[in-house]
């Protein structure tokens, strides 16, 4: 067909809009072995990289059909064998324009993290023109404690790491922390201070405060969001910062942020960025996706105010029935958003896979499995615990992946659902960087 030679896709037949995609591997879904998830992500050739760990962090590839990808590492699969005998921790696996993959993962020790930047080939290879081992261990201060919690990638290869740094600024507390590396793995001198970005998020000072969630928008200024916390008051906030790491003056007052005041006790759980409305899509959650609580979605203009076109107070709660925790917001083409995470529902089921899709105005949209939510399930244990972790616009169709429990152990669950949106996923996120190669 004409549209698939141009890698378009056209709509699912035999699906609606939020049902799994019957073409995709086995009736919608697949189990890759045991682990957890941490990222998943769209190649612009249409092929998927999930990063997952169990002792060490590696990444599964797959086919734009949902079959192990054999031409990438070895059968499908490479092991990032840095903390041998210890326990690797996936942060994010990001995709340079030349097609390598960076894979950004923390050896986790104890009360010791390092951070570790892998660089792998195309065909899944640790890349020898990275380092001699294809790594490059990440080091600060000796008196630091920096835990990484997530990473982007900027269109210069440059990438942006973000978590918390306790006892890293005079106030002795636990702040949040950004680092920008060259492609080369070398510390952007030209960022913040020595590369280095450390900032209280919470005007007029909080007792603590770490990011969750990083992305870096289309005019290079990074946008990053997380917790803050002040006495007994938890609040999710969002901050901007100038592409040397400065505060961002245009976005929310003279200090970059913007709390979530209408959002209190929970945390930003994931950032999306609209192009066409030059607006960032908040995901918000109470608890964990193991303990699922409340969550719900706003979104914020590129002034940093709150977008009342969004609702009354530029939030949007999402109340499916039982417990819910979202872990990753998407923004298709034609702007309607899809939220992905865990659903703890009432009854014998631990825990789904959960889908919302919400309208331009924030209304949930009825044209999504009916009344705007999905609930999806593996169950390779009768009643079991499955939780998306990670999600990606893949030509167009949601690819959520996370864990699915089975015989007590967790495994990489991957599953896609159908879609009437006929335009590929390079449209989806706005950019000519997600187009197939040529």
């Amino acid at each position: 067909m004409l549209l698939t030679a141009l890698g378009l896709t056209v709509p699912d037949l035999a699906a609606d809009d939020g049902d799994l995609d019957l073409t995709f591997a086995d009736g919608g879904q697949t189990d890759l072995g045991q682990g957890y998830v941490g990222s998943v992500l769209a190649l612009r050739d249409g092929t998927i990289r999930i990063g997952y760990w169990s002792a060490d962090a590696g990444v599964i590839a797959l086919t734009a059909q949902g079959d192990l990808d054999t031409s990438f590492g070895s059968a499908g699969r490479r092991t990032i064998p840095y903390n041998v005998g210890g326990v690797d921790r996936l942060v994010a696996v990001l995709e340079r324009l030349d097609g390598r993959l960076v894979v950004v993962l923390r050896g986790d020790d104890d009360f010791e993290h390092t951070p570790v930047l892998a660089r792998l080939t195309v065909d899944g290879d640790l890349d020898d023109t990275f380092s001699a081992d294809g790594m490059h261990e990440l080091f600060f201060n000796s008196s630091w404690s920096v835990l990484v919690l997530a990473a982007a990638i900027q269109n210069d290869g440059k990438i942006v790491l973000a978590g918390r740094c306790f006892e890293c600024l005079a106030d002795g507390e636990t702040d949040t922390f950004l680092a920008r590396y060259l492609s080369t793995g070398a510390s952007d001198t030209n960022f913040g201070d020595n590369g280095r970005v450390i900032f209280d998020a919470v005007e007029g000072g909080t007792d603590y405060d770490y990011a969750t969630s990083v992305l870096v928008d289309p005019d290079g200024r990074i946008v990053v969001g997380g917790e803050s916390r002040s006495g007994e008051l938890a609040r999710p906030y969002v901050a901007r910062r100038l592409a040397n790491g400065d505060p961002d003056p245009d976005f929310a007052g003279a200090d970059g942020i913007r709390t979530l005041t209408g959002a209190p006790e929970q945390r930003v759980t994931a950032l999306a960025y609209d192009p066409n409305g030059r607006r960032i899509v908040v995901g918000t959650s109470a608890g964990t996706t193991l303990s699922p609580d409340f969550a719900g979605l706003a979104r914020i203009t590129d002034s940093g105010a709150m977008d009342f076109l969004f609702s009354f107070d530029g939030i949007v709660p999402l109340l499916p029935s039982g417990d819910t925790h979202v872990s990753q917001v998407l923004v298709q083409s034609d702007r309607r958003i899809v939220a992905v995470g865990s659903n703890d529902p009432p009854g014998l089921q631990v825990s789904s896979f959960f889908l919302a899709r919400v309208l331009v105005n924030g209304a949930l949209d009825s044209s999504f499995s009916d009344d705007g939510f999905q609930f999806l399930e593996f169950d390779l244990d009768t009643n079991g615990l499955d939780e998306a972790r990670a999600a990606v616009l893949a030509g167009g169709r949601v690819v959520a992946a996370g864990s699915a429990v089975d015989g007590g152990v967790p495994q990489v669950a991957v599953l896609r659902t159908a879609s009437s949106l006929i335009l590929a996923d390079g449209f989806e996120r706005g950019s000519s960087h997600s187009w197939a190669n040529p």
